[in-house]
């Protein structure tokens, strides 16, 4: 688990890191200048994001520089905020104009849409083409020519009648042209002018809202858009820097307590069963030394067997002869090694000779816990021996007096 929230710590911090360098490099326009802002911008989310799990560290080590340094990084978090503040802000305020721009376009286009619809609903026509505009037009020189033969000799009744029937022809010759004009026109706006507008407004792209973000939360707390969107791209930023600091800290405190399981005792290779114990417990071991052990003996390399001098007064107890009649195979029990030697040092107390110390006791009890297959598990809060449980005390008394 800690290695997965070093992972995400490290891959999420860089993207950060990256969008706080690019929004600053893009502040200004000279190309050094970028440069340095790009580099301050990126260098102050950095601290921001994993100062904290530094000073964990040292905190460690030397308290007034952890927090000195945990100070630091949260002046530099507080900061890297406005930064990601700004270029979400930025990157907003790209997308609205782009927005807009389509918007106002689309606006335009429905209006000459609007326009040319009310024009063809307007257009009022018979149906004529270019026969009934040449047939009007030769009748009304007809009628023109046949009024002025008439009328040469005086206006009387015969050039009267002419008169109004070249006026009639004239009139007609006007109707067919304005309807050939009317038709043209209709048949431009049906197949070419609105077509071609709806054409436009579908290739626009979708009109959306400007600030869509904005506009939902306003519609769902109520209050101005544009402030709502702020106070949530300041959340989103701090969430995010929030949660790779935590899993840097978590990382830090993980492998600390990793290591402190470690130190204490280390884990077996090859857990055995609860059989091979019952078996193994009860081969002869060695008589132990009776003097002080040698501290520095690595804990995997077996003590030889000295010779036991029975002249001493208090010698040493046997570790794994006490080990074997004080603990028995327990199937799904565990021991905690600190039970094992208090159990252990009762033991010498009634043999009436004296327990090794702790260190000794554990490199004894791990030697003897790797030939016998009992498993050695470091929890948070102690080091277990599992799948085997200690004897009842009468068990042992009556043990003991038949041994």
């Amino acid at each position: 688990m800690r290695h997965v929230a070093l992972v995400f710590a490290i891959l999420g911090g860089a993207a950060l890191v990256i969008i706080a360098a690019r929004y600053g490099y893009a502040s200004t326009d000279n190309p050094t200048d970028a440069l340095f802002w790009g580099f301050l911008y990126g260098i102050i989310t950095l601290g921001g994001l994993f100062g904290h799990g530094f000073a964990l560290r040292v905190w460690r080590h030397d308290r007034r520089a952890g927090a000195f340094i945990f100070a630091v990084a949260a002046a530099a978090f507080i900061i890297g905020q406005s930064n990601s503040l700004g270029s979400m802000a930025s990157r907003g305020n790209e997308a609205t104009a782009k927005r807009q721009g389509i918007a106002d376009d689309v606006e335009d286009l429905q209006k000459q849409l609007k326009t040319a619809g009310a024009e063809r609903e307007k257009l009022q026509f018979d149906p004529a083409d270019e026969k009934t505009v040449s047939s009007a037009n030769e009748e009304a020189t007809n009628a023109t020519n046949a009024r002025i033969r008439e009328c040469k000799s005086g206006r009387g009744s015969a050039c009267i009648e002419k008169e109004k029937a070249e006026e009639q022809a004239l009139a007609k010759k006007t109707k067919a042209t304005n309807d050939k004009a009317a038709a043209d026109r209709a048949k431009k706006l049906d197949e070419e002018i609105i077509p071609g507008l709806r054409k436009q407004i579908k290739e626009a792209g979708p009109v959306l809202e400007t600030n869509s973000q904005g506009s939902a939360l306003a519609r769902l707390f109520g209050g101005e858009a544009k402030k709502l969107l702020t106070w949530q791209n300041l959340a989103m930023g701090t969430v995010a820097e929030l949660l790779i600091a935590a899993a840097m800290i978590g990382y830090e405190i993980l492998t600390h307590a990793h290591h402190a399981g470690q130190s204490r005792l280390p884990l077996p290779q090859a857990p055995r069963t609860a059989e091979a114990v019952a078996v193994r417990v009860r081969e002869p071991r060695p008589v132990r030394d009776e003097l002080e052990p040698d501290e520095t003996q690595p804990l995997l390399e077996r003590p030889k067997p000295v010779r036991q001098v029975t002249s001493q007064r208090e010698p040493f107890g046997n570790v794994i002869d006490i080990v074997v009649k004080v603990m028995e195979p327990g199937g799904g029990d565990k021991v905690e090694i600190k039970e094992a030697y208090f159990a252990y040092a009762e033991a010498c107390k009634e043999q009436g000779k004296k327990p090794f110390p702790p260190a000794k006791f554990a490199a004894e009890l791990k030697r003897f816990c790797e030939e016998a297959g009992i498993k050695i598990h470091a929890e948070e809060h102690g080091v277990y021996l599992l799948n085997v449980r200690l004897k009842a005390s009468d068990e042992r008394e009556l043990e003991g007096k038949a041994s």
